[in-house]
């Protein structure tokens, strides 16, 4: 899975630029069958020890499309109450690992998470924010939940985030959602 990203993101960084250097190796200079270059899926850590210049050079080319385009294709995965893989996550363990699989560790809760980043104003929001709620109990005012924006119309202000919920999974809510706007405690950006 962290290899195809990496692919996805060094296609887009390199586009289809086919002036490859002659020192480029290719698939067909690798001992593997059908000329197939395989690199075992590890985490992400596990690729910086063996390939030092993958931390700074993903870092780089991390964008908050990357992201928003990674989270999204969990889409309908069912939540999983302290669930921190793709067989089911609760909100902070969904964020967190969308982030993680990018090199970037956020805080293991949601209240953790809301005192990584810098704060941003509602009005401000825009692609790969967190935002933060209150949970249940919304008059506590504590930290309960957490999304992570994923567009903001430009001409009604709208902003919509993906998130893990009790009743549907990875799903889309709108922050102006009585729900959502009555337990909307701030934001942070991370990227």
């Amino acid at each position: 899975m962290i290899t195809t990203l990496l692919l996805t993101i060094l296609t887009l960084s390199v586009g289809n630029n086919t002036d490859l250097p002659t020192d480029t190796l290719l698939a067909d200079d690798f001992d593997s069958p059908d000329g197939v270059c395989v690199i075992e899926d590890k985490t992400f850590e596990q690729e910086a020890e063996l390939f030092p210049w993958l931390r700074s050079d993903l870092s780089k080319a991390i964008t908050p499309h990357i992201l928003v385009n990674y989270a999204s294709s969990f889409m309908g995965l069912p939540y999983r109450r302290g669930g921190k893989t793709p067989k089911g996550f609760d909100c902070s363990g969904f964020t967190g690992y969308v982030f993680k699989t990018v090199g970037i560790r956020l805080g293991a809760s949601s209240r953790d998470q809301y005192r990584q980043g810098t704060p941003v104003e509602e009005k401000d929001l825009r692609m790969g924010d967190l935002v933060f709620f209150s949970g249940r109990a919304a008059d506590l005012g504590r930290v309960g939940h957490v999304g992570m924006v994923i567009d903001r119309d430009p001409d009604s202000g709208i902003v919509r985030f993906i998130h893990s919920t009790h009743r549907l999974g990875i799903t889309v809510s709108r922050l102006d959602e009585a729900y959502y706007s009555r337990r909307f405690i701030g934001a942070r950006r991370i990227l």
